[in-house]
């Protein structure tokens, strides 16, 4: 099957126009990627996995864990947890390994989310972003660090890949700083399962 017909065949869009820096996206109905993308198949796979997880209506955009109102032009919530979710699910399904970076930019992140499964459970996972009900992974994050906690949780997630705004050396130290809250997070949980 040439890489045109697979398109076709998973209802999405080879195109030489897309999201600036964006190898591909999904707009909650068609997956579009780069024709010069690389790991075509698992890019259109993870932007399929996106795909399962939109339930959007009118007004409100729903996309795995990330939830924008239309009426209020905002950037999603928990952008790159989202991502990261998304890689993880992307894993699970092809059963390998994800591309080292720079193909995968979320690994990281990725594997941050892996590390914290064993507590939060893969069910919770599946049903927080496949049903878009976030407040069950961030109920379970604050559960263990503390109300209000997620937020910082979630935009180091976002500074880590920030290319725009933050140096290399700011990313560098939110990718620090996120490796630290999993760490503490995990500490703190297994703790709480040895009393």
């Amino acid at each position: 099957m040439n890489k045109d017909e697979y398109f076709k065949d998973l209802q999405s869009e080879s195109s030489d126009t897309y999201i600036k820096d964006t190898i591909g996206y999904n707009d909650g109905k068609t997956s579009h990627i780069s024709n010069d993308a690389p790991n075509t198949e698992e890019l259109m796979i993870h932007e399929h996995v996106h795909k399962l997880s939109s339930n959007d209506d009118d007004i409100i955009l729903r996309r795995g864990i990330s939830i924008r109102n239309k009426l209020v032009q905002e950037d999603f919530s928990d952008l790159q947890v989202n991502e990261a979710l998304t890689a993880y699910f992307t894993k699970q399904i092809i059963g390998k390994k994800s591309p080292a970076k720079p193909t995968n930019i979320y690994l990281d992140n990725m594997e941050r989310m892996e590390r914290m499964e064993e507590i939060f459970g893969k069910e919770l996972y599946k049903k927080g972003y496949f049903q878009n009900k976030p407040e069950l992974i961030i109920d379970k994050y604050e559960n263990v660090m503390g109300k209000g906690k997620w937020e910082k949780f979630s935009k180091v997630f976002d500074d880590s890949l920030d290319f725009e705004n933050l140096t290399q050396n700011q990313r560098n130290k939110a990718d620090r700083l996120a490796n630290k809250l999993v760490d503490k997070f995990i500490n703190k949980s297994t703790k709480r399962e040895l009393y």
